[in-house]
């Protein structure tokens, strides 16, 4: 599945299939692998966003297909921490059954800690910080350049947006003991025109006409499903 591989539609998984590989090719007109010759990038972005639009947000390196098929991410972010400290702390491990040296002699165990038998103290470090930003960029002059048309810079927009508002309302648990809530709203900094990210239920609802819109055009690949013939070795 390209929305969940790491590589998107340069998954190993999905470049295995042959046909679809050729499909690709085609459909991006680029020419033969090692064969000398320029491309099109507007042609490869529609046909990347025909069958895995997020390739496009999060971008894509095609190497298995041809070392020039690269779009660089649309979407990007990271999340900074300023005035980090240490935060110490600790545990054990319980061992239910012989907690001592003396209760696994019992058992007629001569093993220890390092097996992972009886109560094993431990310690652990972690860090906290005073303050914690996420940014976010989202290229609107790269969307613009791949000449997509309206519809589909909409949705591409409208997409991103809407990835940004589910992260940070359901993504930020980032590790096990890093659970995160939003204390203020999101900043716009360019444009600064005013511009406000319109929230999850807003974008929810526009969402589904911009698709609408971009099948109509048959930007999207038909079935929205490609079956893929993956070949095993024997």
């Amino acid at each position: 599945n390209s929305l969940l591989e790491a590589h998107r539609l340069n998954s190993s998984y999905i470049m295995r299939d042959e046909n679809f590989k050729e499909l690709l090719r085609e459909c991006s007109k680029l020419p033969h692998k090692d064969a000398a010759g320029t491309f099109n990038r507007s042609n490869l972005a529609r046909a990347v966003f025909r069958y895995d639009p997020g390739s496009l947000l999060h971008g894509v390196f095609l190497e298995k297909l041809d070392g020039r098929a690269r779009l660089q991410r649309c979407l990007s972010g990271f999340i900074e921490a300023q005035d980090t400290r240490t935060a110490d702390s600790g545990g054990v491990k319980n061992d239910r059954v012989a907690p001592s040296p003396k209760a696994l002699k019992q058992l007629g165990l001569s093993v220890g800690a390092q097996e992972g038998f009886g109560n094993v103290p431990f310690h652990r470090m972690e860090y906290t910080a005073k303050h914690i930003v996420a940014y976010f960029s989202l290229d609107l002059a790269q969307i613009r350049a791949y000449r997509l048309g309206d519809d589909a810079e909409q949705f591409l927009v409208l997409l991103a947006l809407w990835k940004i508002r589910r992260f940070l309302d359901i993504g930020l648990r980032l590790r096990t003991a890093c659970d995160l809530d939003p204390v203020d709203d999101i900043k716009i900094t360019r444009p600064r025109d005013g511009f406000a990210v319109p929230s999850t239920a807003a974008l929810e609802t526009a969402l589904p006409p911009a698709i609408v819109a971009c099948t109509n055009q048959d930007l999207f690949v038909s079935p929205h499903v490609t079956d893929l013939e993956l070949q095993t070795s024997k």
